[in-house]
């Protein structure tokens, strides 16, 4: 597997895409799905939660998501899911 220099560390570079990735999402997530009616976080394994802030609805966007479909229609999808 290749590998990227970050620092004093090694990541590999299909990690670094992957965070790459996720900072993406979350950004995205954060402009469609603004606060105070959402909140938006990326947990430890990746996944990025967009949550209603009355707790109704929660929806968790994964990274490989957007391996066949563009941001838009990850977006959208999540969008119809925090609506019903």
């Amino acid at each position: 597997m290749p590998r990227a220099s970050v620092g004093p560390k090694t990541v590999s570079t299909t990690a670094a895409k992957r965070e790459e990735a996720v900072m993406l999402m979350v950004e995205a997530c954060r402009s469609r799905f603004p606060e105070p009616e959402f909140s938006t976080e990326a947990d430890e394994r990746g996944t990025v939660w967009v949550k209603r802030s009355d707790g109704s609805r929660s929806v968790g966007l994964q990274p490989w998501q957007l391996r066949g479909r563009t941001l838009v229609e990850v977006l959208d999808t999540a969008e119809k899911k925090l609506a019903h």
